[in-house]
């Protein structure tokens, strides 16, 4: 038997709620973002959580999931505006050179792939 989990809506997020980025193309990158503010509808601050690896092959592949409250950059630079992608309504679209697009966590474990 296979349970799903329901992705919450964007809109319907909060302080505390974990977003996620899944990218890449030959290898696949896994980020988690925690909401740690809002602003209007639309602009979400957010902070990247370090991971921690469930299942597979240690730092080559397998299944993450976030840290919760385990902050990548705990400093006021680590704090990130993302806003609502005007093109994914689903999706925040994170600032800096490697922009990427984050949405709602399900609770699931997240596959990656470090390997190239």
């Amino acid at each position: 038997m296979t349970t799903t989990t329901k992705t919450p809506a964007l809109k319907d997020c909060k302080v505390g709620d974990v977003l996620v980025a899944n990218w890449g193309y030959s290898m696949i990158i896994v980020q988690f973002f925690e909401i740690v503010g809002r602003r209007g509808s639309t602009i979400f601050q957010l902070r990247e959580l370090k991971r921690q690896q469930i299942s597979g092959d240690p730092g080559w592949n397998g299944r993450v999931t976030p840290r919760a409250g385990d902050y990548m950059d705990p400093s006021p630079a680590g704090l990130l505006e993302a806003r609502i992608s005007r093109k994914s309504p689903d999706a925040v679209r994170t600032p800096g050179p490697v922009s990427v697009l984050a949405r709602a966590w399900n609770g699931q474990p997240q596959y990656f792939d470090s390997a190239d």
